[in-house]
């Protein structure tokens, strides 16, 4: 036997074992950097760029499998299902923090758990029993009208001021619209009620007849929780991925690989 040919298995085995090695030691790595993460209150872990860029790299992975479907693999959300856009700064519960995005991932929003998010869902106005969890008397098209007027003049869009005025009235009186979106229509991201006069939309394009069949019909959109489905570690991660998408970092990256 030659002398390369018995080296020629020495090699191989060393070339393993150093691959080996190196999957030890990044596995190692991974898990004592996640577990630092964890250690971290959410909100802090986005100060440390080497954190942050782990934490990145694997919750993109996590939306990839668990969120896409709803969200889109831009994360642009989808208005005909009320998917929200997860890439802007308008936040239908809470203000966008790891912290408030960890909350929804974790139990949802109108799932099957305690701590879901389920204070506000949109009464269907235009049927005989709009809401089911109390009695509300339903509206007829012609004052659902006025207030899809009402809200269009509140907009700062032209409206007519006959059906302003009639809008006004059902809003802040019979509709009970303020108690959810507030007087000024701004909303509430407490119990998720959508700010009503900028210019981003949850359902449809925004239009009279948007607002109309929201009116008309209700909304109350699903999210599920996935506490029982992801460990702590995922849950921390796709939520900072999740914030970084409205922050720069994620959405640098997918231009890149999009180029």
């Amino acid at each position: 036997m030659t002398v390369k040919a018995w080296l020629a298995p020495k090699r191989l085995a060393l070339a393993a074992g150093l691959v080996l090695a190196l999957c030890i030691a990044a596995w190692i790595y991974v898990q004592t950097a996640e577990a630092g993460m964890l250690r971290r209150a959410p909100d802090t872990v986005t100060a440390d760029p080497g954190l942050a860029r782990l934490a990145e790299f694997f919750g993109g992975q996590v939306f990839a499998a668990r969120c896409v479907a709803c969200h889109g693999a831009n994360a642009k959300g989808d208005r005909r299902t009320g998917a929200p856009d997860l890439t802007d700064s308008d936040w239908l519960y809470g203000e966008g923090k790891v912290s408030d995005i960890e909350q929804v991932v974790n139990y949802g929003i109108r799932a099957h758990h305690s701590k879901t998010k389920n204070l506000a869902a949109m009464p269907a106005f235009g049927r005989a029993y709009p809401y089911a969890n109390y009695v509300i008397a339903p509206l007829t098209p012609a004052q659902i009208g006025d207030v899809v007027e009402y809200l269009t003049f509140m907009q700062g869009k032209p409206a007519d001021q006959g059906p302003v005025g009639r809008g006004a009235v059902i809003y802040n009186g019979s509709g009970s619209c303020y108690d959810c979106h507030s007087q000024d229509g701004k909303g509430d991201d407490f119990i998720g009620a959508p700010n009503l006069i900028d210019n981003v939309t949850l359902y449809g394009d925004g239009s009279k007849k948007a607002l109309f069949e929201s009116i008309s019909l209700g909304r109350g959109g699903i999210c599920p929780g996935w506490i029982f489905d992801l460990g702590p570690a995922a849950i921390r991660e796709v939520s900072i991925y999740v914030y970084s998408l409205s922050h720069g970092q994620a959405q640098t990256q997918q231009a890149k690989h999009a180029s």
